[in-house]
């Protein structure tokens, strides 16, 4: 997953956690608390999100460092059904939470 901040940031990540309400992410930045950032998911699922990071947590790892939660903000109804989707795929596809 690529994710740009509105500063400029950008790093990648992969999913720990997903509902329709947010997402937890593990990413090789660190990014503070109330950014705003954009995610978009790189498996060939094109479903742009947007939120606001709510907490950080240094993991302590090399790659991957830092957990970020996220609160997605106000989606249209094309970009809800589009997660709906990709979350129901998620959930066939039996994808573990933790790669």
């Amino acid at each position: 997953m690529d994710i740009k901040c509105g500063n400029g940031k950008h790093g990648r990540g992969y999913i720990s956690d997903i509902s329709n309400s947010g997402i937890g992410l593990a990413s090789t930045e660190k990014i503070a608390a109330n950014t705003a950032i954009e995610m978009v998911t790189r498996n060939g699922e094109l479903i742009p999100l947007a939120g606001k990071v709510v907490y950080v947590r240094d993991k302590n790892r090399e790659s991957y460092r830092y957990g970020l939660g996220v609160k997605f903000g106000v989606m249209d109804e094309a970009t809800k059904w589009n997660l709906s989707s990709f979350l129901q795929k998620r959930n066939k596809r039996n994808v573990p939470r933790f790669p």
